[in-house]
């Protein structure tokens, strides 16, 4: 039986390669944790009103869910707010912006205040931390110090966080 060139000229190099390498296993590489973003500073809630209002990302407000308004934080974002008098905490979304007192730094719905337990008071010393912020966003909070900031500064710290320094030629 006669074997077609092509055909016997792969069989000789097959024979001719060398086994495959196994690679040596490598350790599994640990991710460093990320480091939470805090902000300590006053809360206020909402109250309830009459009517359907809108929040700003477009929701209905719910006086029972967990929800909150921040300056720049974006929406959707988990927020644990932790009552520094207490030690109560409750973790609500971002859905609005506020609170527009400048000594206030969150305002909170109706039922996070209560979890709180600041409904009586209306106003409570908190904590605010962001579990697993990015780098960008905590860099931007440095940069602006959790303020309000002119819009100029904050484009600034956050595209420098973006895309480095801006090079002068």
């Amino acid at each position: 039986m006669r074997v077609p060139f092509p055909c016997w000229l792969l069989l000789a190099l097959g024979a001719c390669a060398a086994p495959p390498v196994q690679p040596t296993p490598q350790p599994p590489v640990q991710a460093a944790a990320p480091k939470p973003c805090v902000q300590d500073g006053v809360a206020s809630w909402y109250a309830p009103h009459r009517g359907q209002i809108r929040m700003a990302d477009g929701q209905r407000l719910n006086a029972r869910a967990l929800t909150a308004a921040h300056r720049f934080l974006p929406f959707g974002t988990m927020v644990r707010v932790t009552d520094l008098a207490t030690g109560r905490s409750v973790v609500v979304q971002i859905t609005d912006r506020g609170p527009y007192p400048p000594d206030r730094i969150i305002d909170v719905s109706p039922a996070a205040a209560s979890a709180l337990e600041m409904r009586h008071a209306g106003v409570a010393p908190v904590r605010l931390q962001i579990d697993g912020a990015d780098d960008t966003l905590c860099l931007l909070r440095v940069a602006v110090d959790w303020s309000p900031a002119p819009r100029v500064a904050t484009a600034l710290a956050l595209a420098t966080a973006l895309y480095g320094a801006p090079s002068v030629d």
